[in-house]
């Protein structure tokens, strides 16, 4: 940073160093430290190196410190502490001025740099191509990554490009130096040793409850004693699927279908607000009975929210994208990113797939009629307008109030089982006699019998999967 123009060099860099100007969408490139030197001149330098937003290179330079290619002003060696500081600021994001995307770096590339004196929250990812460091480097290295930052970082990430199995060692060799040794609970597991542990956790929590469904009928203690293997199954779920080869195979193909991971993680949350609300962990009191942590946060249970705001988020990026962005390969790789992640919800909720499908579709026929609407609005506008039709539909085809069936469409969850809010208002205020009129003679018992069947389907299969879960309206008692 030159302390006479007050500029961080950011954006496309042209052959002249002078003529520096922002010229990539949406993510913003910096310039990067690689390493501070001697050059065969004897002169001190400073190596950088700008990326934009697809990791492509866009221009590399070895700038002479004393230089500053704006204002060609000449600094002090001892300046390059006001770089750092501010390089620092940016990546830290806690001034209000860097909450901007337009102050802040994506990627910064160092050498031996940036292991201590700084803190950045939004670092998800250090990518380490060298030999291993000394074990305390290790440590400092990995830390960097482990601060939560919003709901879409719970965990950070390392990737190693250089002799896997040797690194493993290393790090393995520092985290039980400086964890007192404690080498059985502070080593994490390989994919296998991963997936080994998932299948013998999903085997107990089918062993425990085989379905979601047979938990309605389990005693206090057999509800409890599912939430605890539930817990154990939802840490190793999590922690399988941070692993990249994760995504290698269908979700299906590990054992569990999405939506049995959600009906489970519905009775668990419904165990959890029945024998947690005093704070307490049952047993505390010496009772006998299972003790559960219900402290414990679900880990796995987000994913498809937090595809789905990524989803949203980069359709908004292809909306804003002017025409001759759309003709540059990073343009075409949003694009395909966007369809592989629309599958990916697809089989996970088809439901609310099919609909973000049916809008990226339209937006691409049509991308004039969305370039100034924000896409979670209309998307959330298309998934009321289905549930209204769905309702309005039901209402009709079975002869009950529009009203009582939009009662139960906002309060139903899949943990209340067979057990429906307000069905009885809507058996009492059916009209049944119009119902026989237009359908083969049925029995009063018969007709409650089949409606409370239709009304189960309709809320499982097509009212939950796109309903949002923040929007659930609960009883006040």
């Amino acid at each position: 940073m030159c302390k006479c123009c007050e500029t961080l060099f950011t954006g496309d860099v042209s052959e002249n160093l002078n003529q520096i100007e922002i010229a990539v969408n949406d993510v913003f490139v910096g310039v990067l430290i690689l390493f501070l030197g001697e050059n065969d001149c004897g002169n001190a330098y400073l190596g950088t190196v700008l990326l934009g937003r697809n990791g492509r290179n866009l221009a590399e330079n070895m700038v002479i410190i004393g230089w500053c290619p704006i204002c060609e002003r000449k600094l002090e060696i001892g300046e390059i502490k006001g770089y750092n500081s501010n390089l620092n600021a940016r990546l830290a994001r806690k001034e209000k001025k860097y909450h901007s995307r337009s102050e802040q770096l994506d990627v910064v590339i160092v050498v031996n740099r940036l292991l201590t004196g700084f803190d950045a929250p939004c670092l998800s990812t250090v990518f380490i191509d060298r030999p291993p460091m000394q074990l305390h480097d290790i440590v400092q290295t990995f830390s960097r990554t482990n601060r939560l930052f919003d709901q879409n970082k719970t965990a950070g990430q390392i990737v190693t490009f250089q002799s896997p199995h040797v690194f493993k060692k290393a790090v393995d060799a520092a985290l039980i130096l400086y964890s007192a040794g404690g080498e059985s609970s502070v080593l994490a597991p390989d994919w296998n040793q991963a997936y080994e542990d998932f299948r013998v956790a999903l085997a107990y929590l089918r062993l425990i409850a085989p379905l979601p469904s047979t938990i309605a009928d389990f005693s206090k203690e057999g509800k409890l004693r599912f939430a605890k293997a539930f817990q154990n199954f939802d840490r190793i779920y999590a922690q399988l699927k941070a692993f990249t080869c994760y995504a290698d195979n269908a979700p299906d193909s590990y054992g569990i279908t999405q939506q049995e991971y959600d009906d489970y993680a519905a009775w668990y949350k419904n165990i959890r607000d029945m024998y947690g609300k005093d704070g307490k962990n049952p047993g505390d009191d010496g009772d006998g009975e299972v003790v559960v942590d219900f402290d414990y946060e679900l880990r796995a249970y987000s994913r498809e929210k937090i595809d789905y705001e990524y989803i949203v988020s980069l359709i908004q990026t292809a909306i804003s994208a002017t025409d001759e962005e759309k003709l540059e390969k990073q343009y075409q790789d949003l694009i395909k990113e966007i369809n592989k992640y629309i599958d990916d919800i697809c089989i996970s909720n088809n439901r609310l797939g099919e609909l973000m499908k049916n809008l990226w579709d339209d937006i691409q026929a049509h991308p004039e009629e969305f370039r100034d609407k924000q896409v979670s609005l209309v998307l959330e506008e298309m998934r009321k307008n289905t549930i209204d039709k769905l309702t309005e539909e039901f209402s009709v085809d079975w002869f009950v109030p529009l009203e009582a069936v939009v009662y139960v469409a906002d309060r139903y969850v899949m943990a209340d089982g067979l057990d429906i809010p307000g069905l009885s208002n809507i058996k009492k205020n059916a009209d049944y006699s119009g119902y026989v009129l237009e359908h083969n003679d049925i029995s009063k018992f018969k007709y409650h019998q089949k409606l409370k069947a239709a009304l189960l389907k309709l809320l499982r299969e097509e009212i939950l999967p796109l309903r949002d879960d923040d929007y659930v309206i609960e009883e006040v008692q």
